[in-house]
């Protein structure tokens, strides 16, 4: 954990398939930002795709967050269900 807020959302494609995704909170490189953003040292999100397939998995998600249950540093995400 690097201290900079993520996120976690549940999105819908064209299909209109919902899908929840955690995206991580970066510092701006040339592949993410302009050019004066990288140079500024701004920060930007970007979804994660390694570690996540369990997110990827859950049907009909509508809901979602995480939070440090018992204050142990480790995430446990929630995510509701549809059915």
């Amino acid at each position: 954990m690097d201290g900079f807020p993520d996120l976690i959302m549940v999105t819908q494609d064209a299909e209109s398939n919902l899908k929840v995704e955690l995206w991580q909170n970066v510092i701006c490189e040339p592949s993410l930002c302009t050019e004066e953003e990288t140079a500024a040292g701004m920060r930007t999100f970007t979804p994660l795709t390694v570690g996540v397939q369990d997110l990827a998995a859950a049907k009909h998600p509508i809901n979602a967050f995480f939070f440090d249950f018992d204050d142990t540093v480790f995430t446990h995400i929630i995510f509701i269900l549809l059915y």
